[in-house]
């Protein structure tokens, strides 16, 4: 059957001449606020409003109008963390394409690294093969730049609150200098390690971050980038 919903208006003559006829369009006084559906504003308060039938196609275009809250996607993590480990996943995820097209083992352990002039290249039995491919797909070669660095960056703040956890515990002004010295250490070998990356079994490692990692583990700092994610660089 078809649906009739209310839409206000003032009443068109033929249908004043109806009600003086005893006709029979149905009309409903209405006095609520303004109210949404869709796309259509319906001022209730406007006055007599007539009944109008839609047509099925009609009603299945008014379903279609607005998607429902479940449809809408899922906020993504916006944290320097979580955009590395997405851009890391994605890389990673085709190199695992990459290797079984070009009959290379994934459960051999294969290190990347970033040349002087910012090619890709690695020591592995199929050096070759490998470092064609990043040659041949300017993409992927940029992908991997992207990939190192945004990893070496999370090292760099991580090493930073390493820094800030020593200088916290420091009781006097030799520990913090310390403190400091080991940082500038950290930092130099996060830089040196930042174009580096090994790749086993589908899963993409930064050295940078295998580093820093140990480093925290050894001084028994948490890391922030370990907790949930809430926005910005780090929650």
């Amino acid at each position: 059957m078809p649906t009739s919903i209310s839409t206000s208006a003032l009443p068109r003559p033929s249908d004043r001449r109806a009600a003086q006829t005893g006709g029979s369009t149905s009309v409903a006084a209405r006095t609520a606020a303004p109210e949404t559906r869709g796309d259509a504003k319906v001022a209730r308060n406007a006055g007599p409003a007539f009944s109008v039938n839609l047509s099925d196609q009609a009603r299945a275009a008014s379903r279609t109008k607005a998607a429902p809250d479940s449809a809408l996607p899922i906020e993504a993590d916006t944290s320097l963390a979580g955009l590395a480990q997405r851009k890391t996943d994605a890389l990673a995820e085709r190199l695992v394409t990459v290797f079984k097209d070009l009959g290379i083992p994934l459960d051999d352990a294969t290190t990347f690294k970033l040349d002087s002039f910012g090619k890709v290249t690695t020591d592995s039995p199929y050096k070759k093969k490998l470092e064609k491919f990043f040659a041949d797909d300017p993409d992927a070669a940029k992908a991997f730049k992207e990939v190192a660095t945004l990893n070496a960056m999370r090292a760099a703040q991580q090493a930073l609150e390493v820094y800030a956890e020593e200088k916290r515990q420091a009781r006097t002004d030799d520990e913090k200098a310390r403190a400091f010295d080991s940082y500038t250490a950290h930092r130099a070998a996060i830089q040196n390690l930042s174009g580096e990356m090994s790749f086993k079994d589908g899963k993409l490692t930064s050295a940078s971050m295998t580093y820093i990692a140990a480093v925290s583990d050894a001084e028994g700092v948490s890391m922030s980038d370990r907790r949930p994610q809430r926005g910005g660089l780090l929650a």
